[in-house]
């Protein structure tokens, strides 16, 4: 039973890093920052999920998708530019 917490907390610590590099790497001038360093995650994290999350996940995926696909041309009209 204590594994289960020590992994999630894990896990959740890693990400939580992994995210602030990835920021961190966004606002440095002159830094690459990997596009795609989360997707292999969060594609295992899907295969794990029965039918009925996996819709779920799917809802919610494309909502985001799309609120971020706005504030960017919204960005592009104020020409604003971004990395």
């Amino acid at each position: 039973m204590r594994q289960l917490p020590q992994s999630i907390l894990s896990f959740l610590w890693a990400t939580w890093l992994l995210g602030l590099k990835q920021t961190i790497d966004i606002v440095t001038p002159g830094t690459k920052c990997k596009d795609n360093v989360l997707e292999p995650l969060t594609n295992t994290m899907v295969d794990e999920m029965d039918s009925s999350m996996k819709d779920i996940y799917r809802t919610g995926d494309n909502f985001q998708a799309r609120i971020i696909d706005l504030m960017f041309s919204w960005v592009d009209m104020l020409g604003i530019k971004s990395r």
